[in-house]
């Protein structure tokens, strides 16, 4: 019988050659689909291309409305906004509206939305994505917001992150849980939320009295609405205010030798340095951000002069009354009064918001104005104002707490801040026993300076016995809300002028390491005088 032969191709079966076929398709759809698909290869670098240009396009958007602020930092001028996006796009994009303001990408067909206060959203249009990013997006990515950028969180309460700050790792995203952002350099700060009264908060700020609308320019807000929403907060922060400490200028002309001639007024050694009119407008402003915006913020930290990474670091970094910072022209004692120059703070370095940082101790009120200036300026915040806080912030600081610190134990809620019981149980007092987290203490002495350079140690729990200066955050227990040494460690000058001594106009609030268990006579104020110490430092805010 003759056999049959096998149907060949040059040595490949047909079996084999079909299989090497279905293969290769198999392989080419997934190829294709590797670039074509969902998650393709082409669409990821698309998407990559497009969040770069929206990046470009977020960036001249906020250097073009940085540059229409009327004097630099006042409402945004629509023909210079104009002008400004002209230049720095080569005519691709238009603006259309009176406020807020449109601007629209003829190219990419995105366009962006500018309200009256500088705060920029994306609008949609091209490929780009139409919702901001979410808190948690910024903690991952770590990237610093392009413009003042809104967020609400998954409770819808909003915060605002200053333009150029990002979004510390560490930060909840709630705002209730005092969340934390950070500048270029790391500084630390947490927005104090300043809530409207509704139907969940009834004790909220009621602004049903200001008529002038959130979206106004700041040059459409009158002495009227400032006094309504004063009025406002003030009701809001009552709890904690006291009539002897007032958020006005100092200017007795009784006590004039307290401070010097500027060659057109005299500027008393009080007020942050300012004249009656700088005064006002930046507590005007204050007040006018806080009723846009929501809410503030302040340093995490108490201002230090540096961080310490060891003891001998803590030393080097020590202010006593024997340095040269103690030579300042604002410096008066009953014995020397200085009259013919301003204050000064040539030489001094600028403060930080860090843990781990010796406090900025020996400097006036004047100063710690000055200094706390002195921080958005070298930083670069552009137009977020870097300033002392008023009385009314301070107190808003302390309803916060009141309502959201979740360690308050007290049955009536306000005594975590301000009876001897509580207030000792997370703040540094004299009274006060805790454990170091970190950091470096140094002992308190019964003669002046105080505390010496050469007194610092490490870490360690402290007992009531004990009298210490920590350096900032030095113990978690010592915090609330992501606020660090609010309550004892340093005094902390504001804005505010005691009303009742002439001679002691400042005040501090907050209490220090050397007194006894915080309570109302700390937090809610102390008069000092014009004089520097050991035991004085201050807190740095910051307002939109």
């Amino acid at each position: 019988m003759k056999k049959q032969k096998s149907t060949n191709f040059n040595g490949i079966t047909l079996i084999a050659l079909v299989v090497t076929i279905v293969v290769l398709l198999i392989l080419a759809g997934v190829s294709i689909s590797m670039l074509t698909g969902e998650n393709g290869i082409i669409k990821q670098a698309v998407g990559a291309k497009d969040k770069t240009k929206i990046g470009e396009e977020k960036e001249q958007v906020s250097l073009a409305v940085n540059a229409s602020r009327e004097n630099g930092y006042g409402a945004i001028i629509k023909s210079k906004l104009e002008e400004e996006i002209l230049n720095l796009t080569g005519g691709k994009a238009t603006v259309t509206g009176d406020g807020p303001f449109i601007i629209k990408y003829n190219d990419s067909g995105r366009s962006y939305t500018v309200d009256t206060n500088g705060t920029i959203t994306e609008a949609g249009g091209g490929n780009g994505p139409t919702e901001p990013p979410t808190l948690a997006d910024l903690i991952t990515s770590q990237n610093p917001v392009s413009g003042n950028t809104t967020i609400t969180d998954d409770n819808g309460d909003t915060i605002t992150i200053p333009d150029g700050f990002n979004v510390s790792t560490d930060s909840p995203t709630n705002v209730v849980e005092g969340i934390v952002v950070e500048d270029r350099v790391d500084n630390q700060y947490v927005w104090i939320p300043v809530f409207e009264k509704n139907a969940s908060r009834d004790w909220g700020v009621d602004y049903s009295a200001v008529t002038t609308a959130k979206t106004a320019a700041n040059s459409a807000f009158t002495d009227t609405d400032f006094s309504n929403i004063e009025t406002a907060l003030k009701t809001y922060t009552a709890t904690y205010a006291s009539s002897s400490y007032k958020d006005e200028w100092y200017g007795d002309k009784n006590y004039g030798q307290y401070g010097y001639y500027n060659g057109s007024e005299f500027i008393y050694y009080t007020n942050g340095n300012m004249t009656e009119a700088d005064y006002n407008n930046l507590y005007h402003n204050m007040l006018v951000s806080v009723y846009k915006n929501g809410g503030f913020y302040i340093g995490r930290y108490e201002m230090g002069t540096g961080v310490a990474t060891d003891t001998a670091t803590a030393q080097n970094l020590t202010r006593t009354s024997m340095s040269e910072y103690t030579a300042s022209s604002d410096t008066n004692t009953s014995t020397t009064v200085r009259t013919d120059a301003a204050p000064s703070i040539y030489g001094m370095p600028t403060p930080v918001s860090k843990a781990n940082a010796v406090g900025y101790t020996w400097i006036t009120q004047s100063q710690a104005q000055m200094l706390a200036r002195k921080i958005g300026q070298e930083n670069e915040y552009g137009t977020t104002t870097s300033s002392l806080m008023f009385g009314v912030q301070l107190e808003a600081v302390c309803v916060f707490i009141e309502k959201y610190d979740t360690n308050n134990t007290a049955t009536t809620k306000s005594d975590w801040l301000t009876n001897n019981t509580y207030s000792k149980l997370w703040g540094n007092y004299n009274n006060s026993t805790f454990t170091m987290d970190r950091g470096y203490y140094n002992i308190y002495t019964s003669s002046s300076p105080y505390i010496l350079p050469e007194n610092w140690n490490d870490k360690t729990a402290k007992t009531s016995s004990n009298i210490w200066l920590c350096t900032t955050g030095a113990s978690e227990q010592n915090s609330s809300l992501n606020i660090y040494d609010f309550a004892g460690n340093l005094y902390e000058f504001t804005l505010e002028r005691y009303s009742d001594f002439k001679n002691r106009p400042c005040t501090t609030r907050g209490g220090s390491f050397i007194n006894g268990g915080g309570g109302s006579a700390y937090l809610v104020g102390v008069s000092c005088t014009y004089n520097s110490s050991c035991f004085d430092s201050a807190r740095p805010s910051l307002f939109l």
